[in-house]
């Protein structure tokens, strides 16, 4: 008896456990029961099965990308068959949402155009340097008030707009990043130049690690945007794999008393993430053919995913919406930084 059992079992050819020879799936790991002889009609048809298979749970996925929570409820519920994984399904859009970009900036931008920060910040303070001298030198004559009237045209001539070496600042001067004011320090074209990081730390007296941290970024992003461009492109891809993790634990802590495992949180963000390169392909499509591009305002994209953020945390998580905005705040500062000290 024992020996007609062994007869109808035989190892799956893909995980070698013990089948019967008429099942035709594997149940351990799923493979089909087939010979391993393998024919050309075989072949094309396990091909055009995994295609439409694939092709089907990625489009039931998108259907419902513009409902992250309730792809995450159903996800998490067990229809794992219906729906793509989440982490495969992001994936594939971070994919397409590169080539896309890839595409968008051959189509639309010139690095070699935008790659003058170092050129720039030398023609200024070679200028200032210039307008230092001749003002020296013109202070150091005894001129009637007739000559002082022609060498102030002569000024206004030669150096209009240009200012002396300690008032040609950093674009940075008049702007403000996260609470960190920049306008306090007035960094000049020379000393962002001439001095080092530490040499700039004492002279302007930035104490602190953020203004610290954001004037050395802004510095090097400035002399060198267009590297920037490509460095941060390069960088995406484990950065935003990373944020989602960490972010994930930061949402752990912040509704650390609803009964939510870590797993959901990393899902509702893939899922969110998903929505967001969705859109983003799609803009980026559609700026990529658009002749003047200047007319189109950059930051719509980013403006609607940020305002979908608090939709979506309100949505999933269900609370009001004063602990709601409190709690994205938080979440939206945390991303940003992950983001911005990772890439740059």
């Amino acid at each position: 008896m024992s020996s007609d059992l062994e007869k109808k079992m035989q190892p799956c050819f893909n995980c070698f456990n013990d089948i019967y020879v008429d099942a035709k799936f594997c149940p351990v790991c799923g493979q089909a029961n087939h010979p391993t002889k393998l024919s050309v009609k075989e072949l094309v048809s396990d091909f055009f099965s995994n295609f439409f298979n694939w092709d089907s749970r990625f489009l039931a996925t998108l259907r419902k990308i513009f409902k992250p929570s309730y792809l995450t409820h159903e996800y998490l519920a067990g229809k794992r068959k219906k729906y793509m994984n989440p982490i495969r399904f992001f994936s594939y859009l971070l994919i397409i949402q590169f080539a896309v970009v890839n595409y968008f900036f051959n189509a639309q931008v010139d690095l070699s155009e935008i790659d003058k920060g170092e050129e720039e910040l030398a023609i200024n303070a070679e200028h200032a340097i210039m307008y230092d001298n001749y003002k020296l030198y013109i202070d150091s004559l005894a001129l009637t008030s007739e000559q002082k009237t022609i060498t102030d045209s002569i000024e206004k001539i030669l150096f209009d707009g240009v200012k002396g070496s300690d008032s040609t600042y950093m674009p940075m001067a008049n702007g403000n990043f996260l609470s960190f004011s920049s306008s306090d320090y007035n960094i000049t074209a020379k000393d962002a130049l001439e001095l080092s990081n530490e040499e700039l730390f004492d002279k302007y007296e930035i104490d602190g690690f953020l203004p610290q941290l954001v004037t050395v970024q802004f510095i090097k992003v400035f002399k060198d945007r267009a590297g920037t461009i490509r460095l941060v492109i390069a960088n995406c891809l484990w950065v935003i794999v990373l944020s989602i993790f960490l972010l994930a634990f930061v949402l752990k802590l912040l509704y650390i008393r609803h009964d939510i495992h870590l797993v959901e949180h990393i899902v509702l963000l893939c899922n969110s993430h998903s929505l967001f390169f969705s859109i983003g392909i799609v803009a980026l499509l559609v700026a990529a053919n658009i002749e003047d591009i200047e007319s189109v305002p950059g930051n719509i994209v980013s403006i609607t995913a940020i305002i979908l953020v608090f939709f979506i945390m309100k949505k999933h998580y269900k609370q009001g919406i004063f602990k709601t905005f409190i709690k994205y705040i938080f979440s939206i500062i945390i991303y940003t930084m992950i983001i911005g000290f990772c890439t740059v």
